[in-house]
């Protein structure tokens, strides 16, 4: 409600408070308002009570928010085993073949059969962000089972992030039906290939990210991530970058399609700053 936040602040300034279904909502605007919401210390604020309620349903229990921040932390540092420039490397070509397949295959595209039409990007994005990460990440395996009716999946996990759910974290209502039935199925194959893994000790710290989390989940006390946290995390990790990539991308060629002139001199620039790094 922008119209509501730029009304308050006219009135109350950068930092104003209003109720809520029975709570108190407290928004923070301008630079000062910035500055402590993404500064703040740990001792004045909790992301996990902001939004353990909202995250945990989707991802699953003991990882992201639904643990303390130290954990999360160190969850982080579990996961940047698999993400060194050398694993970005490899990554690259997986993604090129990922997206000109795409192209290729989906309906929306055609390439060998059409010259022109329409995409909805809201639907083309999430899919080959699901697709592209899936295969660098996970594995050619796990890549494989990705298909259009997982990424749909995936899908239904999104929409558990509405503001709706933020309130009210379970309701008998459709969408959070098909938001636990997704998440369930989700984990259940991550668990299923993570126990594959360990039964036939196939696993390679160079490979992917499963098999980086299964050798790196070991926290500074000594206490170590269960399978199931594995599972759960790798669901946050993808659902994370999956969000906001597609989004990006989707945004960024619906503005190219309404500016279709700034099509050329961006592929240009693109090839010249290819040239300078000794592509072709």
């Amino acid at each position: 409600p922008y119209e509501f936040f730029e009304s308050c602040r006219q009135k109350y300034g950068d930092v104003f408070s209003f109720m809520l279904l029975g709570k108190i909502m407290t928004v923070y605007l301008g630079p000062k308002g910035h500055e402590f919401v993404f500064n703040a210390k740990l001792s004045d604020v909790s992301a996990e009570d902001a939004y353990k309620h909202l995250t945990t349903p989707v991802f699953g229990k003991g990882v992201i928010y639904d643990c303390p921040n130290s954990r999360l932390m160190e969850q982080k540092k579990f996961a940047k085993f698999a993400l060194t420039t050398d694993s970005f490397k490899r990554y690259v070509p997986k993604i090129r073949e990922e997206i000109l397949n795409y192209f290729v295959t989906d309906e929306s595209f055609k390439l060998k059969e059409k010259t022109h039409g329409v995409a909805n990007v809201m639907k083309t994005q999430p899919e080959i962000t699901i697709f592209t990460a899936s295969r660098s990440l996970f594995g050619d395996e796990m890549r494989r089972i990705f298909d259009r009716s997982f990424a749909q999946l995936y899908s239904d996990l999104d929409k558990g992030f509405t503001p709706i759910n933020f309130v009210f974290p379970n309701l008998p209502l459709p969408h959070y039906w098909r938001r636990d039935a997704a998440q369930k199925k989700i984990s259940a194959t991550y668990m299923k290939e993570i126990k594959s893994r360990r039964d036939r000790g196939d696993i390679d710290p160079n490979r992917d990210l499963i098999d980086s989390l299964l050798i790196h989940s070991t926290y500074k006390d000594g206490v170590k991530m269960t399978d199931q946290e594995i599972a759960n995390l790798l669901i946050g990790i993808l659902m994370g970058g999956q969000h906001t990539s597609a989004s990006t991308s989707a945004w960024f060629l619906l503005h190219l399609g309404e500016k279709p002139h700034l099509q050329d001199v961006i592929y240009q620039e693109v090839v010249e700053l290819l040239k300078e790094k000794g592509g072709d």
